[in-house]
């Protein structure tokens, strides 16, 4: 989701389930990585707000 630049479901995630948004995968990647490496400054800043990142 966070690659593919998908806003809709991030903001669900926000909205349901915040803690997902810091979760890691098998490769010890999180949402934040996926829309680094897919250039997503929207979905970067909505992360970095709900997780308190500075």
């Amino acid at each position: 989701m966070a690659f593919k630049g998908k806003a809709s479901a991030i903001d669900h995630l926000r909205r349901k389930s915040p803690e997902h948004l810091s979760f890691r995968d098998e490769n010890g990647a999180s949402p934040l990585h996926y829309a680094s490496a897919g250039g997503h400054v929207d979905i970067i800043r909505l992360i970095v707000s709900v997780v308190g990142l500075k």
